[in-house]
């Protein structure tokens, strides 16, 4: 396609985007907006187009640019393989500390219920110790 051809091709484009949109620049639209490249067959294309290049222990491998933290990730099954198996792994532990958790929590249930047993029998002997005196001497005086 030679230039001018891609000239009036962009300019007809253009003027179709206006008419949809209402004449609003594709900028103000909410959501996405996509742009269309034409490129010569054989010419590498590099996208994302990013600062931060493919790290090379990923070279070889089916990756994508993760723009919530900026990195290249490796999203080949492999990759996703090892990730399930250490979220399986992560998972075994974890439910091992909360059975553990668990245990020790009935532990201290059963000890606190031994210990309120034992005060409820220490205060039943010390009310039993307490005396109380007796009437006072008003009932002896009404006898004497």
């Amino acid at each position: 396609m030679s230039i001018s051809k891609f000239n009036n091709f962009r300019r007809i484009n253009n003027d179709r985007t206006n008419k949809l949109n209402h004449g609003l620049p594709i900028s103000s639209l909410p959501g996405r907006v996509f742009s269309v490249a034409y490129l010569q067959e054989g010419t590498p294309v590099a996208y994302p187009f990013t600062t931060t290049p493919v790290p090379d222990e990923l070279q070889d491998k089916l990756v994508r640019f993760d723009w919530s933290t900026k990195q290249w990730i490796d999203t080949s099954d492999e990759a996703y393989l090892a990730q399930l198996n250490a979220l399986q792994s992560q998972n075994t532990a974890l439910t091992k500390q909360l059975a553990a958790a668990q245990s020790a929590g009935l532990k201290n249930q059963e000890t606190i219920k031994a210990q309120q047993q034992q005060l409820i029998a220490l205060t039943k002997q010390l009310a039993a110790l307490h005396v109380t005196p007796e009437q006072p001497a008003e009932d002896n005086k009404e006898e004497a």
